[in-house]
């Protein structure tokens, strides 16, 4: 798990040091544990594939999960569950997350192009050119 980059990560984000050392901890217990099947985000998995999927981590991931437990609004009720199924899910939902556009930010884009087209002349909206496709 040394790619990781614990130290980076303290440095990085000092206020979540009691988290990353958490994460870190169950990261640890759960790819020492002995069991052949991993229960995480509901489903009982290979031992092997959670492993493998963990030591893929890198501090990116765990950057991205601890931006998702300060996002989340919903109650946490078991919060092992929740970080092993946000640790496991982080390689595959990341880059989705950071490529999906902001809704607040194309709402602000989308109420400033209407104010704009509201102070057009008709003569000037009609010079106007939208592509079709």
């Amino acid at each position: 798990m040394q790619s990781l980059e614990v130290d980076l990560l303290l440095r990085a984000c000092p206020d979540e040091e009691d988290t990353i050392d958490q994460i870190v901890n169950l990261l640890v217990d759960t790819c020492s544990s002995k069991r052949r099947m991993l229960r995480v985000a509901g489903d009982d998995k290979p031992a092997e594939v959670v492993r493998s999927r963990f030591m893929k981590l890198n501090a990116d991931h765990i950057r991205f999960v601890l931006k998702c437990l300060a996002e989340s609004t919903a109650p946490v009720r078991n919060m092992k569950q929740y970080l092993l199924a946000a640790l496991y899910n982080a390689p595959t939902t990341m880059q989705l997350y950071y490529l999906m556009p902001d809704e607040t930010a194309l709402r602000e884009l989308s109420e400033q192009v209407i104010e704009k087209l509201k102070r057009l002349t008709d003569a000037e909206f009609a010079g106007l050119e939208f592509p079709m496709n």
